[in-house]
């Protein structure tokens, strides 16, 4: 009984952990906050709060094939876990541009394709959509990339994406005038957001 108490008091507990670790990305001290994460992995193997972290602070450092390993481990704990499914969809995303960047526009279209039908039902999948249309511009396949983003444009009519859209259509009816304005909200929305 003696040696399970020390053994306990010797253990940070779950929060004490996930706080330095927040506090480490909070320094932008990925390092430090990944072998935190790494440590409340080891403590707590079954919770999946813990790999969803780890995940986080490797998606940050741009270890991007690690992160989806860590959302993918959280999501075995907890299939629900919203902020991992989030998470691991947007980690697939960045994932699959280094790879279109890379020329790898196979390997990237599978993994945005695989990981879409796995959240089909999840709004953030239209994240995925957006990126199977960047991948298809990136191969000159501009039909297929606006076919990808008219999708985006339909399920998201706000959305930095369906203004290019707007855009793109008044511009190819000749409708410059009104283009440019629609052109000028789409670049204003978030870089990275459909």
């Amino acid at each position: 009984v003696a040696l399970l108490a020390t053994a306990v008091a010797a253990n940070p507990s779950f929060e004490q952990l996930q706080r330095q670790g927040d506090q480490a990305l909070a320094k932008k001290d990925y390092s430090k906050a990944i072998k935190t994460f790494e440590k409340l992995v080891y403590l707590y193997p079954t919770r999946a709060e813990a790999y969803n972290a780890l995940g986080y602070a490797c998606f940050l450092d741009t270890r991007y094939d690690r992160a989806i390993l860590q959302f993918k481990q959280a999501l075995n704990y907890d299939g629900r876990n919203a902020l991992a499914q989030k998470n691991l969809i947007v980690a697939v995303g960045k994932k699959a541009l280094e790879q279109t960047r890379a020329l790898e526009f196979s390997e990237a279209l599978n993994l945005l394709q695989s990981t879409e039908s796995m959240f089909s039902n999840n709004p953030q999948a239209l994240i995925l959509r957006y990126s199977i249309g960047q991948l298809q511009f990136y191969r000159n396949q501009e039909d297929e990339g606006f076919k990808a983003w008219r999708t985006v444009a339909e399920r998201l009519p706000d959305s930095g994406t369906a203004r290019f859209m707007k855009a793109h259509a008044a511009h190819q009816a000749g409708k410059f005038a009104e283009a440019l304005p629609l052109y000028q909200a789409a670049v204003d929305k978030v870089p990275d957001e459909p």
